[in-house]
């Protein structure tokens, strides 16, 4: 566990593969020289999948999580949106009932240029509907110097600078009288980075830290650095 007694900010931009980018809270990675707004794991459907399978969900986390898209866009001033896989959490995402919300906001942006990185949730919920105008391409997407993929390589260091999503990462942060949370994070490998999983509607992943990694927590509407894991 980690104490949380670290300078806070609600954008942070760092150097990854000598290149400048841009951390914010709203767990979203901008690459200015690109134009580009990347997230990860916005699993569309997953309250509705959920439902079926008779577990009572809350409504409204789609559309929490797409105000929070609209925010962070506006930030960033972003004309490209990278989706790194899973967007969508099975093909309940298609229903017109759940499709609702993200088809009105997709509205609001006619002009945002979307590309998606199939993950392994939408190789089995299927593809966009043609009205959403999103494009879809497998991984590796090369966004120079980067590769753009879901998940990491399967032995769990990229050779080249990547960016990916898939093990929702999160560490536990020890406070006062004993209390503890666990808060979602940005990891910094080496020339690689992983994101957070962008949906409030998750619990942490399967990231398993290793020495070296470089965590940044999202602590509300703050991003704050904290120290490299240790051997």
């Amino acid at each position: 566990m980690r104490d949380l007694h670290m300078p806070r900010h609600d954008a942070l931009a760092i150097t990854l593969a000598d290149t400048p980018i841009v951390l914010y809270a709203e767990r979203a990675v901008g690459i200015p020289s690109h134009g580009a707004l990347l997230i990860a794991d916005l699993h569309l459907g997953k309250a509705m999948t959920l439902r079926a399978h008779g577990v009572p969900v809350p409504p409204g986390g789609t559309r929490a999580d797409l105000a929070r898209l609209d925010a962070v866009i506006a930030r960033s001033a972003a004309s490209h949106l990278y989706v790194l896989g899973d967007l969508v959490h099975s093909r309940l995402a298609w229903h017109p009932r759940a499709l609702a919300p993200f088809a009105a906001w997709r509205a609001t942006h006619p002009t945002l240029a979307i590309t998606l990185v199939r993950g392994n949730h939408d190789a089995h919920g299927g593809d966009p509907p043609a009205a959403l105008d999103i494009d879809v391409v497998t991984p590796p997407h090369p966004l120079p110097p980067f590769a753009l993929q879901h998940e990491p390589p399967e032995d769990g260091m990229a050779p080249l600078p990547s960016i990916f999503g898939h093990l929702h990462p999160s560490l536990a942060i020890a406070g006062r009288g004993r209390q503890r949370v666990r808060l979602p994070c940005f990891v910094r490998r080496g020339v690689s980075l992983l994101l957070p999983a962008f949906t409030a509607f998750t619990g942490g992943g399967a990231w398993q830290p290793a020495p070296g990694d470089d965590p940044y927590l999202v602590a509300g509407d703050e991003i704050v650095p904290v120290a490299p894991i240790s051997p």
